[in-house]
């Protein structure tokens, strides 16, 4: 998830994914991350974004490339990444 958020003594973070096989060792995934992040007793900053990517399962784990949309509008974030966060 893409969030430029100050820190805070509250938080969450949501985050729904489907991922599906594409064609042998390459697959596909579409996800949905929402989070908060704020202080006590004060206003929280909110934030959500969507999107899609691809993986290639390498003999070290999967490696994925991301593209993220905040808010699901505007030019995407691309991510890459070694293994699943979670």
């Amino acid at each position: 998830m893409y969030f430029l958020f100050p820190g805070g003594d509250k938080r969450y973070l949501f985050n729904s994914e489907i991922r599906f096989p594409l064609y042998s060792r390459l697959g596909m995934e579409v996800f949905y991350d929402i989070g908060s992040v704020g202080e006590a007793g004060k206003n929280s900053l909110h934030g959500w974004d969507a999107g899609y990517g691809l993986t290639i399962n390498t003999g070290l784990g999967p490696a994925r490339i991301d593209a993220a949309y905040k808010r699901a509008v505007g030019k995407p974030t691309i991510l890459f990444s070694l293994l699943y966060m979670f």
